[in-house]
């Protein structure tokens, strides 16, 4: 795995593969920050493509990860309760708020009243 993830990243050209299946690679060679910030990466590709299942399976995946990767918040430029809420989104944005709804919940919890009390609100 980590030989093929490493390949990919040094000439992307090699494969036509997605961020997603890098995600998978470096998750399987046990390198938990390069997997997340490869779903992460993800992510964002299938928002943009409004592939909306997609990119909650892979928001998942990402925070699965985030506690084995003491970096996460720098990787995604996100707090875990913010990348909680991008999840909520994309259930709602698919047409499933109600599998969202428990990741906005996790969210809401996890937000510091005193540092973000709009968020909070």
């Amino acid at each position: 795995h980590r030989r093929y993830a490493e390949a990919i990243e040094r000439s992307p050209r090699l494969s036509d593969a997605p961020a997603s299946a890098l995600a998978v690679h470096w998750q399987g060679c046990g390198d938990h920050a390069q997997a997340l910030a490869a779903a992460w990466r993800a992510a964002g590709e299938r928002r943009a493509a409004t592939a909306y299942a997609e990119q909650l399976a892979l928001l998942e995946r990402v925070l699965e990860l985030w506690d084995r990767v003491p970096s996460a918040e720098s990787l995604t430029g996100l707090s875990r309760s913010e990348v909680l809420e991008a999840a909520g989104e994309a259930a709602g944005a698919f047409g499933d708020p109600r599998r969202g709804l428990p990741f906005v919940q996790r969210a809401l919890a996890g937000t510091d009243r005193d540092r973000d009390p709009d968020r909070a609100a």
